[in-house]
């Protein structure tokens, strides 16, 4: 099973690059903002 080791963080609503063989960009800005139940 393979593990992932990097881990990128962006804030909430901007564009997330995407390495080769992908070579785009992630629009983040129109995603429903996620609230848990606690509030956070």
């Amino acid at each position: 099973m393979p593990r992932y080791t990097d881990a990128v963080h962006f804030d909430f609503g901007r564009s997330i690059p995407l390495p080769e063989p992908f070579g785009f960009a992630i629009d983040t800005s129109a995603f429903p903002a996620y609230w848990s139940s606690d509030g956070s």
